[in-house]
């Protein structure tokens, strides 16, 4: 197995690709030691960015196109750009306003803790959007504020089953987007 060792804050002269290769890596302030395996040694350069292209993102990559749909809008935000536009549908979504009802909760599950959360003993709070169609189905789930460890993909997986009685404008069911806050607490 070969081994690739990347460091940050260290020396250029240093960095070591190889294994056995000096292991004593002079430090310059606080940094981040990231080891890869390959199966073979690799053959050159153009091998080596490969296999790091596989777990870092490159200057023309965009982080936001690498995580689940329901986390893209938070990363975009993060960054500093637009949120991404739900693709137009047949209905309009609106707002819950004085001309339109909001929606009842019908069904509403508890999420799950996740395991890392439970064995952390971590509590923690997320706000989530949604959109409410016409027949009380929930869809285009997104993360608002993360909870962290978990939760917050707990906290989609149930939002999917939650089930209303939908939103009126003028007496007829429509779409409308939400908020919901969620919290994760052991006792």
């Amino acid at each position: 197995m070969t081994e690739i060792r990347a460091t940050d804050s260290v020396s250029k002269t240093q960095n070591q690709f190889g294994k056995g290769k000096d292991e004593k890596l002079a430090r310059k302030g606080n940094g981040l030691n990231v080891v890869l395996e390959m199966s073979s040694v690799p053959r050159g350069m153009t091998d080596i960015e490969s296999v790091m292209n596989l777990v870092f993102l490159s200057p023309n990559d965009e982080l936001a196109d690498f995580v689940p749909v329901f986390w893209k809008n938070f990363v975009l935000q993060y960054e500093g750009r637009p949120p991404r536009v739900a693709p137009p549908g047949n209905e309009p979504v609106y707002d819950v306003k004085e001309n339109v009802s909001k929606p009842l909760v019908d069904y509403q599950p508890d999420p799950e803790y996740s395991e890392e959360a439970r064995q952390a003993g971590y509590v923690g709070d997320a706000e989530f959007s949604l959109v409410v169609t016409p027949q009380g189905n929930v869809q285009d789930v997104n993360i608002v504020t993360p909870a962290g460890f978990g939760l917050d993909e707990e906290g989609v997986k149930v939002l999917n089953l939650w089930r209303f009685d939908p939103a009126r404008k003028d007496g007829v069911p429509v779409a409308v987007q939400i908020h919901v806050g969620m919290s994760w607490r052991l006792y």
